[in-house]
Parts: C-alpha cells; structure tokens; sequence
C-alpha cells in the first residue's frame, strides 16, 4: 500500500535485477538523426539519449544518524527519514532517463531545444515511507518521482561579416563562465584568470 514502508518481495527485487541486467547487456543504437528540408536551406538533428539505473542499500541502518525519539542515538528527528526508511538490500531508486535534443539551421539562424524527463519507479510505485506517514505529496512525488524539464530553448542569429562578427542568442541557455580550460569561445577567452 503506498505510504507505508514494506520492503520490496524476493521476486520483486529479481525481476527488477533481470530487468537492469537485460538493459546493460542489450546493445542500444545511440545515433542522432540528421535531416535537411527545404533543398538543403533547413538542417537539423535530433538526438535522444536514454538511461536507466538501480540503486539499492548495501548496509545496515547508521544509528548515529537516527533520532533519539526514533531509537537512535542522533539528535535530530529531521534528518533520519532517508535512513529510516529502507533496510539492508532494499532498492531506493529504480530511475529512468529520456533526454531529448533538437536543432535547426536555417541561413544565419539556429533554434536549439533541450529537455529530459525521468520517472523513479521505486518512488511513483513502491512502498517508500516509515509506517504512520503520510503518503509524498504532490510537488515532492514530481521532485522525486516523476518530471520533466526543459533545459535549453534558445534562437541566435549571427550578424556582420567575418571581420566583424556579432552573434545574439536569445532564451534559456547554458552559458560558459570559463569553468573548464578545454571549452572553446567561453568568457574565459575574454578575460583568463
């Protein structure tokens, strides 16, 4: 029953093993496809990039981090829901990943549109909480469980010549600050630390 924590069945821990092992060991095609339209004027691709993972709790319960009142030895109740909530071999997190990429040229135009969505089985369909809690609600079952997020959405267009050039992009984008030294044409070029 959701809401109530009940470790997952034998068979279902092996079904979900099986079902894991027949992802990692099935080749997947990873390929973006390429397309032009209007005799060649519009180019694009688009590329999806899917992945999926287990993750299921290796140890036992660290009283350290349990609060006194819930038979700890830790000082608050706040923090040992995490610990509290899942035994010795429990799986915590089933999670499946679709991330999405589309872009198109057209002249001195470029539209970019990036999004994934995910969706954590072992939090929309399992038993996750401590017994006497109240069921996630709705904002923390779509933090946890179940989204999707559009990353980038931008549209540029490159002015000028090639000794002058100005290029504007317009929308929600990813900007690089200089963080990494083998990214090319960041703020970085502009003023190196």
């Amino acid at each position: 029953m959701r809401g109530y924590y009940s470790p997952l069945a034998t068979s279902d821990r092996l079904r979900v093993l099986l079902l894991v092992a027949f992802f990692a060991l099935t080749p997947i095609f990873a390929g973006a496809i390429e397309f032009d339209l209007l005799s060649g004027r519009v180019t694009g691709h688009f590329d999806t990039t899917t992945s999926m993972g287990i993750s299921w709790r290796v140890s036992d319960r660290d009283q350290s981090i349990i609060g006194a009142n819930n038979g700890g030895t830790g000082f608050s109740l706040n923090g040992d829901d995490g610990n509290l909530n899942f035994d010795k071999g429990d799986i915590f997190s089933t999670n499946f990943k679709i991330l999405h990429e589309i872009s198109f040229d057209y002249d001195d135009y470029a539209v970019f549109v990036r999004g994934f969505y995910f969706r954590d089985f072992a939090v929309t369909e399992g038993d996750v909480l401590q017994p006497g809690r109240p069921p996630l609600s709705g904002t923390a079952e779509r933090f946890a469980g179940m989204n999707a997020v559009l990353l980038d959405a931008w549209v540029r267009h490159d002015y000028g010549s090639s000794d002058n050039p100005l290029t504007v992009t317009l929308g929600s984008q990813v900007i690089n600050w200089g963080e990494s030294t083998f990214i090319q044409n960041g703020l970085n070029t502009i003023n190196p630390v």
